[in-house]
């Protein structure tokens, strides 16, 4: 069935597939034995292919479960972005291009299994706290933020392109999340006046305190710092996955955690 073509514009696997040198990513019967494909959108992404592409029934392994999340569910074609961004063979290729990164391609990890911070210019694999900069003073646009927690889940396909710094998506696992710097400061920094005290990202991110750990940091100024957090988790619970996943914990007590 034919589909006809949106106003052209970029998705976030096209973006990746272009900065980061992915293309071409032959949709022939030269690589795993996958077939051509015509449609003039992608399947996937819904992004303009060229009329050439993978054909969806190839595209992906058996384990692949996003079909829901198809934009154009009428194309059989998927855009060789989004099967470069999903693909082992792209990733074993990219990764033996990027030794500075120290990419392990040993089957099942792929582009799936690690964070990615993506730029006209540069890509990143930041993890923790790394992210906290990236998040609060972000590079000139455009760029492209995915971390996931399982690792297991193709994400990548499913980001969003940032073009502003003032609001910019990140995907987080499952959740399109968009942060504004400005006002997500105030989480991160509030969260980071727990980590103070010693409280772990999962208590902070909980609400879930264990009771030694209250009395070691005293009750009043535990009790100061979490009514500053507390009202974040039902007013924003995104933002506070993503403050307990990289707001700075002191020194003593990451050296504990790594003893």
């Amino acid at each position: 069935m034919a589909v006809a073509a949106p106003p052209s514009t970029e998705t976030a696997s096209q973006f990746i597939a272009r900065v980061l040198d992915l293309l071409p990513f032959p949709a022939s019967e030269a690589l795993t034995g996958v077939k051509a494909a015509h449609d003039p959108i992608c399947y996937l992404c819904g992004g303009e292919t060229g009329g050439e592409g993978w054909d969806r029934r190839d595209a992906f392994t058996a384990s692949f479960t996003n079909t829901n999340l198809a934009k154009v569910p009428a194309s059989v074609t998927v855009c060789q972005s989004c099967a470069a961004v999903s693909r082992g063979e792209s990733w074993a290729a990219y990764a033996a291009r990027r030794p500075d990164l120290g990419l392990k391609t040993v089957h099942p990890i792929s582009w799936r299994s690690y964070p990615h911070a993506i730029t006209e210019t540069s890509h990143t694999i930041p993890r923790g706290e790394e992210w906290r900069p990236l998040l609060l003073d972000p590079p000139d646009p455009p760029f492209v933020y995915m971390i996931p927690t399982t690792n297991q889940k193709h994400l990548l396909f499913r980001c969003g392109v940032a073009y502003s710094r003032e609001s910019f998506p990140v995907q987080h696992e499952e959740d399109r999340v968009w942060i504004t710097p400005s006002e997500f400061r105030e989480v991160v920094e509030a969260a980071e006046r727990l980590f103070a005290l010693g409280m772990s990202r999962e208590a902070v991110e909980t609400g879930r305190y264990p009771q030694e750990s209250i009395r070691k940091a005293g009750l009043a100024a535990w009790r100061e710092a979490e009514d500053d957090f507390a009202p974040w988790r039902a007013r924003n619970p995104a933002w506070v996955r993503l403050a307990a996943m990289c707001g700075v914990r002191p020194q003593r007590q990451r050296a504990e955690v790594t003893a």
